[in-house]
């Protein structure tokens, strides 16, 4: 392990050290093409800087006014421990990859048990009264005539 760090620290070093003995030995005006190089790259950074200047405004005019988040609601039937809050936040986040998740989370005991997942317009009723609902509309289908 303590040689795989060695060699990722040293790499640049290495690298940097190889390419200016091949050129001092190969007879190149190594500061000349240096001070090229970084002329081209300063040519380049201004032609592109507009792009880039107008990228970070849009990505932060978006952040801003919201749209890069999801807002996500969990309803219980009781309280949820952190730790299964976290777990489900992950989970939601790796839906929602490109937007950054704001959960809240609420008590409800008419759910008697289970919970309410709502995100953006997404709904996922994982509730005791959720499944009984189903089951009532469910057998109303079958028998109009019931008074479940």
């Amino acid at each position: 392990m303590n040689l795989i760090i060695f060699l990722s620290e040293a790499a640049v070093p290495i690298i940097v050290v190889t390419i200016v003995t091949h050129g001092w030995l190969s007879g190149i005006d190594i500061y000349k093409a240096f001070i090229d190089g970084a002329s081209e790259g300063i040519k380049t950074v201004s032609g592109i800087l507009p792009t880039l200047v107008g990228l970070m405004t849009a990505v932060g005019v978006l952040s801003g006014s919201g749209a890069l988040k999801a807002f996500a609601e969990l309803v219980s039937a009781q309280k949820i421990d952190e730790a299964s809050i976290s777990a489900m936040l992950n989970i939601i986040q790796k839906v929602y990859k490109e937007k950054t998740i704001q959960l809240t989370t609420h008590i409800n005991p008419e759910l008697i048990g289970g919970f309410v997942l709502n995100v953006e317009n997404n709904k996922l009723d994982a509730s005791v009264a959720g499944e009984l609902n189903t089951i009532k509309k469910e057998l109303k289908l079958y028998n109009p005539d019931s008074r479940i």
